[in-house]
């Protein structure tokens, strides 16, 4: 067997202390989980899949003081990935963040792939697309030059079958309760993009160094979840929806948190298999998620971590309705943490499956979760 070939695609599994490396289900829920390590040596992976069941990922791979985003593809029950192709229009050009400033990755019309990254020193939030070729990424352009003032994390990507493309993003103040979240939107597949304008209808402010996520549902609806700082205290989990394209939006809390600082947090979102949405995010160190729907019917992934924090999830839901979580437990913003993840039942509750890679994700790393429409869940790490 080719070691490299085995290590890029690996099952966990224990019993006991044993561990097991290849590929299984794991009987005990009857849920196929793989694990699967970022090829090349990558860090902060973003995927998604599309509905013949490839897998789309993103990758950052560090080359001097900078480096690269690569785009490579899985089909299923495939072992191997493409050759990568480089994402960023000029090469080691990708200043290196942590994980509130990691690349995103959407995908819209006839499964063509949206990208977004940002700069935070040029104040400059970059996109692209795969071109109709699917062989290159067109010239890397600017999509924010109006409201880039205190920029600190990633923009957020969403996109649907129809064309509709959209970019969300929190700037403004060095007051992080006068910041504001703001949208873009494209009603062509990404060849041109609507002037920006603002997105929370409130005065909850935005935490300036925490993450935000965006998802259109199956009707076309968009949702953005971020972390809001009004009075730089109440620092809530926040839901933005739109029915009309991003014209205008609704709010309301997800999660209340108050705190004097800024707790440099991520979110997620997954659609369920056949409406709605979950949405995943951290709050006081610990991982939950919630039906959006739902809002009030939170689960957390697990009792409280006696050290460290269940920071940066991922969550992904199968054909099944099963839902899988993943986060990383480890001290600060930085560090990747180890490994964990929880599969939640269709009718919401925890499983008795669940696990944990040993040793930590690499610095300043994430995990990604994704299901394939035959049900199985893949985690890329």
């Amino acid at each position: 067997m080719n070691p490299k070939k085995f290590t890029r695609s690996v099952l966990l599994f224990s019993i006991g202390s044993l561990f097991f490396y290849g590929f299984a289900a794991l009987a005990d829920a009857g849920v196929d989980i793989e694990i699967v390590r970022t090829p090349d040596d990558g860090i902060q992976p973003r995927a998604v899949v599309d509905n013949q069941g490839t897998i789309h990922l993103i990758y950052y791979k560090k080359a001097s003081e900078n480096g690269d985003l690569f785009y490579i593809t899985r089909q299923p029950d495939k072992p191997s990935w493409t050759r990568p192709i480089r994402v960023n229009t000029t090469a080691k050009s990708v200043v290196p963040n942590g994980s509130i400033g990691m690349a995103q990755l959407a995908l819209g019309k006839q499964g063509r792939v949206h990208v977004t990254w940002f700069d935070m020193h040029a104040a400059k939030f970059w996109y692209t697309r795969l071109n109709d070729d699917k062989t290159a990424f067109e010239a890397q352009r600017n999509l924010v030059t109006r409201f880039n003032k205190g920029i600190e994390a990633s923009g957020a990507l969403a996109a649907d079958g129809k064309g509709n493309v959209y970019m969300v993003w929190h700037a403004g103040s060095s007051s992080e309760a006068k910041r504001r979240v703001y949208v873009t939107h494209s009603k062509d597949d990404g060849k041109s993009f609507s002037p920006e304008r603002r997105a929370s209808p409130g005065d909850t402010g935005a935490c300036g160094c925490c993450g935000l996520s965006a998802i259109t549902d199956r009707e076309g609806t968009l949702y953005v979840s971020y972390r809001a700082a009004g009075q730089n205290v109440h620092r809530n989990m926040t839901l933005l929806e739109s029915s009309d394209s991003g014209q205008s939006f609704t709010e309301q809390t997800i999660h209340r948190w108050k705190l004097n600082a800024c707790p440099v947090t991520t979110t997620t979102f997954a659609q369920q298999p056949n409406s709605g949405v979950i949405v995943a995010w951290e709050t006081e160190g610990r991982s939950y998620l919630a039906d959006i729907d739902k809002l009030s019917i939170a689960s957390s992934v697990g009792p409280a971590p006696p050290t460290g924090r269940q920071k940066n999830p991922s969550v992904a839901v199968n054909s099944d309705g099963i839902t899988l979580i993943t986060w990383g437990l480890g001290r600060g913003y930085a560090s990747g943490g180890r490994l964990h993840w929880q599969v939640f039942g269709a009718d919401g509750k925890p499983t008795n499956q669940k696990g944990k890679v040993e040793g930590d994700m690499p610095l300043l790393s994430v995990a990604a979760a994704v299901s394939s429409p035959k049900g199985r869940f893949v985690i890329i790490h």
